[in-house]
C-alpha cells in the first residue's frame, strides 16, 4: 500500500449526501479540534482529524484488542492540512438559562421581514409545491421572531431587538454543520413556508397551532389535527377540503374544566362539486384538491394554509370568525366544477333568514340571491350561525328535512372573470358568559357587532412587538392583526383585497374597526385609547372569560418590576431549619460528567446549571439572613446551631458551576458542537441512553415525532463500532478516516486494502486520499 501526502490547498465541499460540512485536515496546528475524553469500547473520536498522532492511538487501541489490522505505514503520513477553528463567543453566562439563550441567539443574523399586507389575486394564492427544496436540504443560522423595541417612547414604528451576535456558526464560527436525513425534516406540506423561511427563520417547533403542522404528507387530517383559536376548535378533518368549525362548552367538576364539542354541529368551510347535480366528479376532485393543505405562513398570532391554489385561510386566536378566500378563477378548480361549500349534518329548525330581510324555502326556492349575509338555525344544537360573503352571490341550498344543510356559491363566469377573490365569513353566535344575561338580548347585541365588523379580517402578516419606556420602567406590547378588508380595488388591472392599515386609507369601511376576543389578561392591559374592550359581550373559553375588543392593532402596556436574584421577603423563619437541612445535601449536587465537558445539548445541560446556581443564590441567602438577624427574634430563634453548608463546601460547588459555564469558551479543547441547520439549534457529541430519550423530547425535534433513530444516534453514539452503518456512513465525513476504515475491517470484515480503497477512493478522496492502496 502506497501512501500519497499530496492533498488539495483548499478541499471543496462534497455531495449533500455527507451531512457533515466544514473543511476538516487542515494543517494549521494551532486551529486544530481534538478531543482528548476517551469513548468506552471504541476510538476516540476527532472532529478535526491529525492522521499522524490518531492513527498512532488507533494502532495503540488495536494491539491492546491483539487485532493489528493497519499497516505501519499509516504511521508514518505526514500531518495534512487541519481547520483552523476560531472560537468567537461574546460573553460568558453566568447561569444556565442564559447560556441557553446566548448560543441559540447566535442563529439570529437577519431582522424580521416587512411584509405586505395586501392580499395579491390568484398568484397570491398559487401552491408553491412545485421547484421547492427536498427533504433534508437544511437551512442556516437565524431566526426571524425575536422581539422588537423601540428607539425612544414608543415611536409609531417599532424596530427589531438586535440579536447577540449575527455571525452565522458554520460559515462564521466554523461549527460542524448538519443537515437532517430526509426522514427527520418537516414533510412537503411544509414545503412553502420553509421556501420563505430561507431568510434565515427558524420554523415553529411549540406553537399554539403546532398539532396543525403535524399532518404528513400522504395523510388525511383528522380530528386530532386541530387547534384551539378561542371560541373555536378548528380542524380539517370534514368531509370534503377545507375548515371544520366546532362551537365549544365546558363541563367542569370540582377537580377539572373540560373543553367539549358536539361534532355533528360543526360548520365545515371549504369546496366540493355540485351536490345537487348527480355526477361523478368528486372522486376526481378529491383528487385535485387534496383534503390536506400546505403551509405558508406561520407568525406567533396566526397560521396561513392553502388547499391548493383554490383556496386559503388564516387561522388567528381570538377570532370570532372562520374566513376562507376562494380564488375563483383558479383553471384547475373550474375545470372541475369546485364549489365554496357551507355544510352542517343538521337541518335548519327554522327557515334562513337572507340579509335580514326576508326568509327562504331551499324546497321551493333551491337557488336564491344574497347580497351580504345569510342567517342559520338548527335542530337540536340551537345554534345560529351567520355566514357573510364579500360580494352578492348565487346560493344553490340543499336542505332537506333530516338531511344535511348545504350551501354553494355558483359561479357567475363574468363576474369572476372580471373579480377571482371571494371571501366567506362564519360565525356562530356564542352564549354569554354571564348566567345573568338575558340570553335573546345577548343574541342579537352580538350578532349585531358581528355584522358591523364582518368586513375586517386578520391578515396572514400578524406580528408581536414590544417596545419600552426605560424612564417610566414601562413596556409596551402591539398585538398587529395585519386587518384586511372584504372590499375588493383593482390596482393595475389586478383585484386585490384592500389593506385595512394602508396608508392611504382607501378602505371604503375605514370607520370599522376589527374584533377579536380578547382573553381576562390582555383586557387588563389593553390601552383606552386605542382598543375598546366590550364587557357586556364576553362569552366561556378555557382560559377564563373572553370578550370582544375592538382595533386592528393591540396596544398593551404593563409594568416592568424590578428583578433580582433573591425575593423581595425572606421565607418564614419556621421554614429555615428545613431549608439549612436541604443545602447541606444539595451543595454536593454534581453536574454529570459530559455536561462539564460540554459534550451534551445547551438545553437539558443548562437546566442543570441553573440548578446548582440556584442551590448556591439560596445558601448565600440563608448565610446572609443568619449573619444579620440582631433585630429579629424569630429568625435569631431560627438560626441558633444552624448548620450550613462550610465555605469548602460553596467553593467547589461554585468552581464546579464556573468551569461548567465556561467549557463553552475555552479555545485549547473547546467541546464539540454541532448546528442543527433545520432546526436553528446547537447539539453536542456525546451522550448516553437517558440523554437519547430527553433529545427526543426537544422541542426544537418536534417533527416526524422528534429526532429519527439514525440522528439521535449520530448525536449520541460514543462508540463507532456500536454505530449502525448508515449513522457511521452519515457521520463519516466529521471524523477521521482511520476511524472509517477501522469500522469497515472491524465491522464490516473488510480487508485493509479493500477498506482503505473504499475510503479513499469511493467515498472521501478529498480528505482520505492520503491513504490509497497498492493496484
Amino acid at each position: 500500500m502506497a501512501i500519497h501526502t499530496s492533498i488539495d490547498e483548499h478541499l471543496e465541499e462534497k455531495s449533500s449526501s455527507l451531512f457533515f460540512y466544514g473543511k476538516p485536515f487542515k494543517d494549521e496546528a494551532s486551529g486544530s479540534l481534538e478531543s482528548d475524553e476517551s469513548q468506552d469500547g471504541g476510538p476516540e473520536i476527532n472532529l478535526n482529524y491529525s492522521i499522524e498522532t490518531g492513527l498512532e492511538e488507533h494502532l495503540t487501541l488495536q494491539k491492546k484488542k491483539k487485532n493489528n489490522k493497519l499497516s505501519s505505514a499509516c504511521s508514518k503520513i505526514i500531518d495534512p492540512r487541519r481547520r483552523k477553528v476560531n472560537l468567537i463567543v461574546t460573553s460568558i453566562v453566568l447561569l444556565g438559562f442564559i447560556l441557553i439563550v446566548a448560543i441559540s441567539a447566535t442563529v439570529s443574523n437577519k431582522k424580521m421581514q416587512n411584509k405586505s399586507s395586501s392580499i395579491s389575486a390568484a398568484s397570491s394564492i398559487q401552491d408553491e409545491r412545485d421547484g421547492v427544496t427536498s427533504r433534508g436540504e437544511g437551512g442556516g443560522a437565524g431566526n426571524g421572531y425575536f422581539p422588537t423595541q423601540n428607539i425612544g417612547v414608543y415611536p409609531n414604528n417599532d424596530e427589531p431587538l438586535p440579536p447577540f451576535s449575527v455571525l452565522d456558526p458554520v460559515q462564521d464560527l466554523e461549527r460542524y454543520g448538519y443537515d437532517r436525513p430526509t426522514s427527520s425534516s418537516p414533510n412537503a406540506r411544509l414545503d412553502p413556508l420553509r421556501e420563505q423561511s430561507k431568510g434565515r427563520r427558524a420554523l415553529p417547533t411549540n406553537s399554539w397551532y403546532q398539532n396543525m403542522l403535524r399532518l404528513d404528507v400522504d395523510q388525511d387530517p383528522t380530528k386530532n389535527h386541530r387547534v384551539y383559536t378561542v371560541p373555536y376548535i378548528l380542524d380539517a378533518a370534514g368531509d370534503f377540503p377545507g375548515l371544520r368549525a366546532h362551537s365549544t362548552r365546558l363541563d367542569a367538576t370540582p377537580s377539572q374544566v373540560i373543553l367539549q364539542i358536539d361534532e355533528p354541529y360543526a360548520l365545515t368551510l371549504g369546496a366540493r362539486t355540485d351536490t345537487i347535480k348527480e355526477n361523478n366528479n368528486n372522486a376526481a376532485a378529491a383528487l385535485l384538491l387534496d383534503k390536506g393543505y400546505s403551509v405558508h405562513e406561520a407568525t406567533e398570532l396566526g397560521l396561513t394554509l392553502h388547499w391548493g391554489s383554490y383556496m386559503k385561510s388564516t387561522l388567528t386566536r381570538g377570532a370570532p370568525y372562520v374566513t376562507m378566500i376562494y380564488n375563483m378563477a383558479d383553471p384547475p378548480a373550474t375545470s372541475m366544477g369546485l364549489l365554496p361549500t357551507m355544510h352542517w349534518e343538521l337541518d335548519t329548525s327554522e327557515l334562513p333568514i337572507v340579509d335580514g330581510t326576508r326568509t327562504v324555502d331551499c324546497q321551493s326556492e333551491p337557488v336564491f340571491t344574497v347580497e351580504r349575509e345569510i342567517e342559520l338555525a338548527f335542530h337540536n344544537s340551537g345554534q345560529r350561525w351567520l355566514v357573510f360573503f364579500s360580494r352578492p352571490v348565487q346560493l344553490q341550498c340543499n336542505n332537506e328535512q333530516g338531511s344535511p344543510t348545504i350551501l354553494q356559491v355558483l359561479k357567475d363566469d363574468d363576474d369572476y372573470d372580471e373579480n377571482p377573490l371571494l371571501v366567506v365569513r362564519g360565525a356562530v353566535i356564542v352564549s354569554s358568559f354571564s348566567t345573568g344575561d338575558d340570553d335573546e338580548v345577548f343574541s342579537e347585541s352580538y350578532a349585531n357587532q358581528l355584522r358591523a365588523h364582518a368586513t375586517v379580517y386578520p391578515g396572514q402578516s400578524t406580528a408581536v412587538t414590544q417596545s419600552f419606556d426605560e424612564e417610566n420602567n414601562q413596556a409596551r406590547i402591539s398585538f398587529n392583526w395585519d386587518p384586511q378588508s372584504m372590499n375588493i380595488r383593482n390596482v393595475n388591472g389586478v383585484d386585490q383585497m384592500i389593506s385595512r392599515s394602508s396608508v392611504d386609507g382607501s378602505g371604503s369601511d375605514a370607520g370599522n374597526d376589527m374584533i377579536m376576543f380578547a382573553l381576562p389578561h390582555h383586557q387588563e392591559i389593553l390601552s383606552g385609547d386605542t382598543n375598546t374592550v366590550m364587557p357586556n359581550l364576553c362569552t366561556i373559553s378555557l382560559l377564563g372569560p373572553v370578550c370582544l375588543t375592538t382595533g386592528s392593532v393591540w396596544n398593551m402596556y404593563e409594568d416592568l418590576p424590578t428583578v433580582g436574584l433573591q425575593a423581595p421577603r425572606h421565607p418564614d423563619p419556621k421554614y429555615v431549619p428545613v431549608l439549612a437541612e436541604a443545602l447541606l445535601e444539595d451543595i454536593r449536587y454534581q453536574i454529570p460528567d459530559n455536561f462539564q465537558r460540554g459534550a451534551a445539548d445547551t438545553y437539558f445541560s443548562g437546566k442543570t446549571i441553573a440548578r446548582l446556581a440556584r442551590i448556591l443564590l439560596i445558601t448565600e441567602e440563608l448565610k446572609d439572613l443568619c449573619e444579620d438577624i440582631s433585630n429579629n427574634r424569630e429568625y435569631e430563634e431560627a438560626c441558633d446551631g444552624l448548620e450550613l453548608p462550610s465555605n469548602n463546601e460553596i467553593d467547589d460547588a461554585l468552581n464546579q458551576l464556573r468551569e461548567t459555564v465556561t467549557v463553552w469558551t475555552y479555545e485549547e479543547d473547546p467541546p464539540i458542537e454541532i448546528f442543527d441547520n433545520e432546526s436553528d439549534d446547537y447539539n453536542t457529541g456525546d451522550g448516553d441512553e437517558d440523554e437519547e430519550e430527553e433529545s427526543r423530547s426537544n422541542d426544537n425535534n418536534i417533527f416526524d415525532e422528534g429526532a429519527t433513530e439514525d440522528v439521535v444516534g449520530l448525536l449520541t453514539c460514543s462508540n463507532p463500532t456500536e454505530c449502525t452503518s448508515q449513522i457511521l456512513n452519515n457521520m463519516a465525513r466529521g471524523h477521521s478516516c482511520g476511524d472509517r476504515i477501522l469500522y469497515l475491517m472491524d465491522v464490516l470484515s473488510k480487508t485493509e486494502v479493500d477498506a482503505c480503497r473504499q475510503v479513499a477512493v469511493d467515498e472521501y478522496p478529498e480528505e482520505c486520499g492520503f491513504c490509497r492502496p497498492d493496484v
